[in-house]
């Protein structure tokens, strides 16, 4: 370990939901703990609407429990599970990572912390991603329980570089034509394909970038933010306004953009993130379009005005503001 970087404490923020995996979601934990960096602290942020479920993983492997109910009718916030993460962070670095993705290296938080140091003015994002199926993960679990390490047994693995969701747009299934790897049965529900496949599908689809219905989770991981806890209390935290899927991480990077500079860890195989395979449930039309109307709107007002707006609309984020200005 590098001994400029083994002094500092990163807080890795976990979100859960209802639909959530329990197994993926042990795994993800059992990757950050599995760091070489000493001083991880890890938090898990259950959002539930009827019970708790992901207390005894998360206590069991270490990690901070931070678990409230929601209304069903409200829905679940990403951004709001990942402020109440930031709001508990003792950490001077904050990886926000996902519950279906595991850190693939040992090394992962080793070196993004000397990235971190190296450019302390910059926000990290879009690490490289591969992918791991759902019908594997049981495996993984059994590997991890019997005592092997998260980046040993991956060493084993086959991965893919993207997995394409067809079943709410299967009029357009015909733009991919690739082989379901493991169940012929299954071709009008999921693709996995390879870079190659990926690039024509998006050579395919140009004009529908953003507006298809169809679900691609691809080879870049958008949704890891990684930068000091201070840039992201500067911005007002996330938005609490994004409801179930998408919109959140894209406005949290837009807002990071205005006040640091964006590194892409797209090439950096050091930072190689895993995504295990799902089912998107909380996928809805109307509620994709709503954040993509949000995001819309809150560009238009301009960033000072939606920092403003968060900070006013979120008192303990401001308040968490005002205390670490105080300190500096």
């Amino acid at each position: 370990m590098d001994a400029a970087s083994s002094g500092v404490r990163v807080s890795v923020i976990i979100p859960a939901f209802g639909a959530a995996n329990p197994e993926a979601l042990a795994i993800a934990v059992r990757s950050v703990r599995d760091q070489k960096h000493a001083d991880v602290e890890i938090l898990v942020v259950e959002e539930h609407i009827s019970a708790r479920r992901f207390d005894e993983i998360a206590t069991t492997l270490g990690a901070t429990y931070i678990c409230y109910p929601v209304d069903e009718r409200d829905g679940f916030s990403i951004g709001r599970a990942r402020n109440a993460g930031l709001l508990r962070a003792t950490g001077s670095i904050v990886l926000m990572q996902d519950a279906d993705i595991a850190l693939a290296s040992s090394g992962f938080l080793v070196h993004l912390v000397q990235l971190c140091q190296q450019e302390p003015s910059c926000f990290f994002t879009a690490a490289p991603l591969r992918h791991f199926q759902k019908h594997e993960i049981s495996a993984w679990r059994n590997a991890l329980a019997g005592g092997a390490r998260v980046a040993d047994y991956l060493a084993t693995c086959r991965l893919y570089d993207g997995v394409v969701y067809s079943a709410l747009a299967p009029e357009r299934v015909s733009l991919i034509k690739v082989p379901h790897p493991y169940n012929p049965e299954k071709q009008d529900r999921e693709y996995v394909i390879d870079r190659s496949a990926y690039v024509a599908y998006r050579a395919a689809t140009q004009g529908w970038s953003g507006n298809e219905p169809l679900l691609f989770t691809p080879c870049v991981w958008k949704g890891l933010v990684a930068c000091s806890r201070d840039l992201l209390l500067q911005v007002g935290g996330y938005c609490e306004e994004y409801r179930r899927w998408g919109g959140e991480d894209g406005d949290i990077k837009w807002k990071l953009s205005h006040i640091s500079r964006s590194w892409s860890l797209a090439d950096d195989d050091d930072c190689l993130g895993v995504h295990m395979d799902h089912e998107r449930p909380y996928f809805a039309r109307d509620v994709y379009a709503n954040n993509k109307a949000l995001s819309a709107a809150r560009r238009a007002r301009g960033f000072a005005s939606t920092v403003a707006a968060d900070l006013a609309g979120n008192a303990p984020v401001a308040a968490a503001l005002r205390m670490t200005r105080g300190a500096q």
